[in-house]
């Protein structure tokens, strides 16, 4: 019986549903590894921030891909009739959601910051970026191709890091969507 789930799962025809799965529990294992690796620290709360924000972030990603797909319909945007527009909003769509979970997570990493030494913060440094990456697997969900992929991983990855470096603009796009603390 469970090998024919096992290879029911892995058809062709269900590629969706395995991907989806993966990127499940990729994102439990990751909550579950950093939560672990930050407990030293005392910022294991950290992990239940970012798991709230998760819940959040598939929501968000499913109501902008529904939109957009809608939209793209209606507007007769497609790959085949007008490629640039379609690559171009799909790119801008996934890059708002990248660019969003990035300053989600530096915002929520800056309220545990505090009181934190300096090893303990190149912890919460770490797995914010690790987050960044699990929320790229997300959108990798919806935006599958090599091009979306690649710009969205090194947007997930330099937003981070520069929203870092800045992070009142972090608090201020949370601001505006409404996130603020």
């Amino acid at each position: 019986m469970f090998d024919s789930l096992l290879r029911w799962i892995l058809d062709d025809e269900q590629k969706d549903l395995y991907e989806f799965l993966i990127a499940t529990l990729v994102a439990i294992l990751f909550l579950g590894l950093a939560a672990v690796f930050l407990w030293p620290f005392g910022k294991a709360g950290f992990t239940w921030s970012l798991a709230k924000g998760y819940v959040i972030f598939w929501g968000i990603s499913a109501i902008v891909v529904f939109i957009v797909s809608v939209l793209q319909r209606r507007l007769r945007v497609n790959m085949y009739d007008r490629f640039n527009l379609f690559l171009g909003s799909n790119l801008l769509f996934g890059g708002l959601l990248q660019f969003g979970w990035s300053a989600f997570a530096v915002q929520r990493l800056h309220v545990h910051l505090g009181g934190t030494s300096g090893l303990g913060q190149v912890a919460l440094y770490t797995v914010g970026l690790l987050s960044c990456y699990v929320a790229f697997m997300v959108v990798s969900l919806s935006y599958e191709g090599w091009v979306y992929r690649f710009v969205n991983l090194a947007l997930a990855m330099a937003s981070y890091v520069a929203l870092c470096v800045w992070p009142k603009a972090a608090q201020t796009v949370m601001g505006w969507l409404g996130f603020a603390t």
